[in-house]
């Protein structure tokens, strides 16, 4: 089963909802709706249709619909989190033991699936009992690491170690009565055994089917055949032994069974096995032998072997012949046993088929079972079965393979790993799958430059005259070459901006080209293209456009395009600082896009919300936002959410300037950013902690901080404003620190020293900070305190009050305040040629810091207003 998509699982959910394997599909979809409405009653339609799609039910109507549009990583979370809910409301009635036996054999999506569920029993009446062979890395290994790692308090090995000798003797007696069995035949078996009681145990089968000694009541007694007995090696020797002494017909039997698996249908045995004669009472007699053991199972009569071993020491003794020879008919009997549900068995069939060297059909079931597991989000083992098919397809036709077929697996491929987050592979197969279609980018520089200003040149024409804009359809394959453009976007966004950049002009130029109307991922893509051009700061202009142009085609009934509408026409004007166009937060559109498992979308719309809402000064609005990214970590799992819960936590906390809550955020923050290898997001942490170390105080520290950060956005050449500014904005407060400090001195060399990198660092975070509106308010401030520092004040006058216009127009309160705060002490500074600005005094603008400061009950900043009025002898 290791390539068996959540085989397992399914196989753990069908026994509780009473499936058969003679239930006819109809049948199966009532019997699980069922078994779910007995737990969970009226939820039962938001959690069947997930659980239905991970056992491979065909679903329609309603059901279908619930899960129409979802793929990939989304439709994974969706099914993982409907299993989540099942477990909790069935633990509330009674406590659940969920068993999971031979986890080292299980495929990859299983392990994942019971990993996502290991923190259910912190909270719940549930334990789960995993029984597997250490030593296997993908599974058993990863499993024990994963557990002890991040459940050290609820995980509980225990492992089986050999018997010691005593232990071993005292099984042997209690297996048969030895009478005078000699001291070397027990040493003998004592020795070979080596503690292992499965080896024990056959060891004294073996004995007992030759019937040494053997007499009455399970009595060994010492005859002259004890001068003959041998004890084998090893286990598979043992076990070799067991079998050759069966009769033609009982080992024709297990032979074929062995091919079958190591557990197989009765019914599957009957049909391909000649002759017929005595199958029951041959399946008996190994019954009791006990190399075999019955039971019932989904309202079938199944067998299997007693241990693994011995199926796989029958299955390796068979020639190479026959044994292709039997794949082929266990997988003949398959097809005609299980025609009305084969979609379940097409790993199986591809198995069987490629072990009995029929590649065509092995290829068919490949790629059948591929797309079949990334319907029910098993990425892990659609990727095997792709990757396998393309090796099989290009090995049987090589130069003669068709460039076609070869983009369809490669596209696959992809995707598999585009759903499993694993965008370098994906990137590397999206490249290919493109450049088989001639969409692929051209390999010389010099070439792609002239490429890029090519596809500007007629982006931007198409953009500004819409009317030469072309009104032809695309075809089915060029929607899908335009769906892997958009996927290799969004890989390019975490790996290469640059490219990323470049990439989507020529991507947008393409789609210029088709009327946008019939392109299936247009709109989407004029609106995400519209987010790379604010994004990158290269032109608000050019965004805006883009976001008109996708407007009117936007249909509110579909709630995946109306939030992506929505998303970028919010995230334009908030980088820019039109704050007064950004529409309120709508939670029910969120919540229909996490119904439908739209993680990104519905995670990044509240973190930019919250973002606003923090630089506004709506701190409970904020705290409820991030309350909301923290629910969709804990629901979906999504590595990404918590990423943004944190940055907008941090935020929050840095706005208010909780210095103690900000810190210990940022140390977990920072932590999970290493973990996750997100060093974008990592550098906007960094630069908030230097400023924050700054307000504390703590030069060296904040020094530290700003060179890590340095060095992250040093390797990844040009990076976004987003996550820069924070760094450049804290490496300008640091250079205004030390030239501040400077001037307290006579050194007039070090004083132009720290002039110059002021200077320097200001028209970073100028240049930045005019591309990220922000943090935009208070660089404006900083400009004006610069300018101030080096005695001119007129020059600083003007930035204050560029400063205090767009903190009023953009309602940034916090800002605005600690804006009035800075104006205010400077003019009431010695040096200060001036009493006031723009009329108003200087002593109005520490009571308008003041009262804002209490009405946002920013407490650090009121403190020090207090100690500055204090030690200035302000009465206010």
């Amino acid at each position: 089963g290791k390539n068996l998509s959540f085989h397992p699982i399914i196989h753990t959910f069908k026994n509780w909802a009473k499936i058969s394997k003679n239930d006819p599909p109809v049948e199966s979809v009532r019997k699980l709706k069922n078994s779910i409405w007995g737990v969970c009653l009226h939820e039962t339609p938001e959690i069947f249709p997930f659980v239905a799609t991970l056992m491979g039910l065909r679903l329609s109507g309603e059901h279908l619909d619930k899960i129409k549009d979802i793929e990939g990583e989304a439709l994974e979370k969706l099914i993982f989190n409907s299993i989540r809910k099942l477990l909790i409301k069935s633990s509330q009635t009674i406590p659940l033991v969920f068993i999971l036996e031979d986890m080292h054999w299980a495929d990859t999506s299983s392990i994942e699936f019971t990993e996502f569920l290991m923190d259910l029993v912190e909270h719940n009446r549930i334990c789960f009992i995993n029984i597997f062979r250490p030593g296997y890395i993908e599974t058993s290994e990863r499993f024990i690491k994963t557990a002890s790692e991040l459940y050290p308090t609820i995980y509980s090995p225990i492992s089986l170690h050999p018997l010691n000798r005593n232990h071993t003797e005292e099984l042997v007696g209690n297996l048969i009565d030895i009478k005078d069995l000699s001291l070397s035949i027990r040493e003998q078996i004592l020795d070979k055994a080596n503690g292992n009681p499965f080896f024990t145990e056959e060891i004294i089968r073996s004995i007992i089917d030759v019937k040494t000694g053997f007499s009455k009541n399970n009595v060994l007694r010492k005859t002259s055949k004890f001068n003959e007995l041998i004890i084998p090696q090893t286990i598979n020797d043992v076990l070799m032994a067991r079998i050759d002494r069966l009769d033609e017909k009982t080992k024709n039997l297990i032979t074929v069974a062995s091919v079958i698996g190591r557990n197989f249908f009765y019914r599957i045995l009957v049909d391909i096995i000649h002759p017929k004669e005595d199958i029951d009472k041959n399946l008996s007699f190994l019954k009791e032998a006990q190399l075999i053991f019955e039971r019932n199972r989904m309202g079938e009569r199944e067998y299997l072997f007693k241990h693994a071993l011995t199926q796989e020491v029958v299955y390796e003794s068979i020639l190479d012949q026959k044994r292709h020879d039997l794949h082929l008919r266990v997988a003949g009997s398959i097809e005609h046993l299980f025609n009305d549900k084969l979609y379940e068995f097409y790993g199986v069939l591809a198995y069987h088929y490629g072990m009995g060297k029929n590649l065509e059909k092995t290829e068919d079931y490949l790629l059948m079972a591929g797309k079949e597991s990334l319907k029910s989000s098993a990425s892990n083992e659609a990727l095997t079965y792709f990757q396998e098919a393309l090796n099989l397809y290009l090995n049987k036709y090589g130069d003669q393979a068709d460039p076609e077929k070869i983009a369809m697996f490669e596209q696959n491929i992809g995707l598999a790993y585009y759903n499993k987050g694993l965008f370098v592979k994906a990137l590397e197969h999206f490249d290919i799958f493109l450049d088989r279609y001639g969409q692929g980018s051209p390999k010389n520089n010099f070439h792609k430059l002239l490429k890029f200003l090519f596809d500007m040149f007629f982006f931007v024409l198409k953009l500004y005259i819409p009317s030469i804009q072309s009104k032809r359809k695309p075809t089915k394959t060029e929607n899908t070459i335009f769906e892997i453009f958009q996927k290799r976007g969004i890989t390019l966004i975490y790996l290469d901006t640059k490219r990323f950049f470049v990439e989507n002009i020529s991507f947008i130029k393409k789609l210029t080209s088709f009327d946008i109307k019939h392109v299936d991922t247009g709109v989407y893509s004029y609106c995400s293209s519209s987010g790379i051009f604010a994004l990158t700061g290269i032109s608000f202009n050019i965004s805006k456009r883009l976001i008109k142009r996708a407007e009117p085609l936007i249909d509110k009934n579909k709630s995946k395009e109306f939030l992506c509408y929505k998303l970028y026409h919010f995230f334009y004007n908030l980088v820019s600082g039109n704050w007064s166009e950004c529409k309120e937060y709508d939670e029910e559109l969120v919540n229909l896009n996490l119904d439908k498992g739209r993680t990104w979308l519905a995670a990044t719309y509240v973190s930019l919300q919250g973002m606003l809402k923090v630089e506004q000064g709506h701190f409970a609005q904020a705290q409820m936002l991030a309350n909301k990214l923290k629910e969709i970590w804990n629901v979906f799992k999504y590595q990404n959410a918590n990423g943004l819960h944190y940055s907008l936590k941090i935020r929050l906390f840095f706005k208010q300037r909780r210095i103690q809550e900000v810190t210990e955020a940022l140390t977990t923050g920072i932590a999970f950013q290493k973990k996750c290898f997100e060093e974008l997001r990592l550098s906007y942490f960094l630069g908030i902690k230097a400023y924050i170390d700054l307000l504390d105080n703590k030069h060296s520290d904040a020094e530290i901080s700003l060179s890590q950060a340095k060095e992250i956005s040093t390797s990844k050449g040009r990076v976004i404003p987003l996550y820069i500014s924070s760094y450049f904005l804290s490496r300008f407060l640091f250079a205004l620190n030390t030239l501040e400090r400077s001037l307290l001195s006579d050194d007039n060399l070090n004083i132009i020293k720290c002039k110059t990198k002021a200077f320097l660092s200001a028209k970073k975070a100028l240049k930045t900070a005019n591309r990220f509106a922000p943090d935009k308010v208070e660089v404006f401030k900083q400009m004006g305190s610069y300018f101030w520092m080096i005695n001119k004040q007129k020059k600083a006058l003007e930035w204050w009050s560029q400063s205090l216009a767009e903190a009023e127009k953009m309602g940034a309160l916090p800002e605005l305040y600690r804006n009035y705060f800075e104006v205010g002490q400077r003019l009431f500074e010695a040096k200060s040629n001036f009493k006031d600005l723009s009329s108003i005094k200087r002593k109005a603008f520490l009571l308008k810091a003041k009262t804002g400061f209490k009405s946002l009950n920013l407490k650090y900043d009121l403190e020090k207003l207090e100690q500055f009025v204090a030690l200035s002898n302000i009465d206010l």
